[in-house]
């Protein structure tokens, strides 16, 4: 499938509506969430819950987590007709990764051969590609020998997050390290992706320069503006058309374009009711220019190409709605009525990420975090684009300050309460073999507004 614009895997964030949105916006191939293989292969719920579809939800990547072989091999056997590859999840830093020994913790030099027995088992046993998404061993070298270990075990493309591993409880490296994805390019013969530090549309065309990448993945950027891609996808469509205009003799091109555009004047020429003597005269020349380009276009066939292409860029391009992130985070809310897939926990995910600067500032980001359904969700947007187009009046409330820094200083607190006591939970896990779920449940572990109704893992805090 094409992979010049990819939207990243993202568990919580590449539901159907979501990619559906950033498909309008350039996206080219769209990651599902990722799903685990085991419960994907065995659980019928399982699977309508996390995976969803439609015929304009195309190309599609399915991506998977675990380590065994014949599991994700049955896994995705369910899904093959529904997408376009399946992709193997090399990257997940997590501690639940951790936990369940998988994504990034693959990566160890003992776990290769068993990455590499479920590349081929995939290859070997599926009618669509597979795909891999890594993250970076502990050097270039290691890195670069892995890829090809994975191209010669049947993968067909790699996209590198271009950050190492870190640990269960530190997750994340700085910057990317772009270079790296440039040397793993050199070194393999299929695509490479680079995904990592790619924030705004301008970065892009930079990353894409720096590493020489097949294509550009974006997680956290996408995010915050599902319309990044859409200055790059322009700007692919005019190097097209400047491409193509090149190919042409440009005193052929000039007289062209002259007779197209005196085409075009005698067809607005045409709508009125009246015309003079002399518009009347260039109305009666329009069957001699029709002939004159139609001969240009004969002669010259980049003529036609070239046509097309303007046409495209003339009309194809969607125009972004609203402002600071408003009118996009109302068509994604229009999206999840037409794409059904999105809890309404997504919608607060999105909605905050899209919205967070303009929600900020109207004092409006804790009632949108306590929202109860989507219509409070509309209400709040609704009130900000009311905000901004000086339609109501904004006024800072200090006291409501107050309130929502008391309220996010507790909510950091409780946060930080929980991933202590799951961070005990998956070490326990671990040490009794036992399912993370398992230790989890609601009726037997505390877990306050997370895991249950008891919030006495506060006291986690004290430990």
């Amino acid at each position: 499938p094409p992979h010049q614009r990819i939207l990243a895997p993202m568990v919580g964030g590449s539901e159907l509506a979501f990619r559906m949105l950033c498909r309008k916006y350039g996206a080219q191939t769209c990651y599902t969430p990722m799903m685990y293989s085991g419960k994907f292969a065995r659980d019928p719920e399982y699977r309508k819950e996390v995976f969803h579809t439609h015929p304009e939800d195309r190309p599609l990547v399915a991506h998977f987590c675990g380590n065994d072989p014949q599991v994700m091999l049955a896994a995705c056997r369910k899904i093959e007709e529904h997408v376009d590859a399946v992709d193997i999840n090399l990257g997940c830093p997590q501690r639940i990764a951790y936990s369940g020994h998988f994504g990034s913790y693959l990566l160890d030099k003992e776990d290769h051969e068993l990455v590499l027995s479920m590349v081929r088992a995939l290859a070997e046993g599926l009618r669509v590609p597979v795909f891999c998404k890594i993250r970076l061993l502990d050097t270039v070298e290691a890195t670069v020998e892995f890829c090809r270990r994975l191209e010669k075990n049947g993968c067909r493309l790699i996209a590198v997050h271009a950050r190492y591993r870190g640990t269960a409880t530190r997750r994340r490296d700085g910057p990317a390290h772009l270079d790296q994805v440039r040397a793993i390019k050199a070194s393999v013969g299929i695509p490479v992706i680079s995904n990592g530090n790619v924030r705004q549309s301008e970065d892009v065309g930079k990353n894409l320069a720096l590493t020489n990448a097949d294509g550009i993945m974006s997680a956290e950027g996408i995010l915050d503006d599902p319309a990044l891609f859409l200055e790059t996808w322009r700007q692919e469509r005019r190097d097209a058309n400047a491409k193509l205009m090149s190919s042409v003799d440009q005193s052929v091109y000039k007289a062209w374009r002259k007779h197209c555009k005196a085409l075009r004047d005698i067809d607005q020429l045409k709508k009125r009711k009246s015309l003079t003597t002399e518009q009347k005269a260039k109305v009666e020349k329009r069957h001699d220019l029709q002939n004159t380009i139609a001969r240009l276009e004969t002669e010259h066939a980049a003529l036609k190409s070239i046509r097309a292409s303007l046409q495209k860029i003339q009309h194809s391009f969607p125009k972004v709605p609203g402002k600071e992130g408003v009118g996009l985070a109302l068509e994604y809310l229009e999206f999840t009525k037409r794409y059904p897939s999105a809890t309404l926990n997504h919608i607060i995910f999105h909605v905050r990420r899209m919205c967070k600067q303009v929600l900020t500032k109207y004092q409006l980001l804790e009632e949108l975090k306590e929202a109860k359904s989507e219509d409070q969700v509309t209400k709040i947007l609704l009130l900000c684009e009311k905000y901004q187009k000086g339609v109501s009046g904004f006024v800072f409330d200090p006291e409501k300050a107050n309130r929502q820094e008391e309220v996010r200083k507790k909510r950091a607190f409780e946060e930080k309460c929980r991933k202590k006591y799951i961070a005990r939970m998956e070490r326990k896990a671990k040490r009794l073999g036992k399912p993370l779920e398992e230790l989890l449940r609601p009726t037997s572990v505390p877990g306050g507004h997370v895991y249950g109704a008891d919030p006495s893992w506060l006291a986690e805090n004290k430990k």
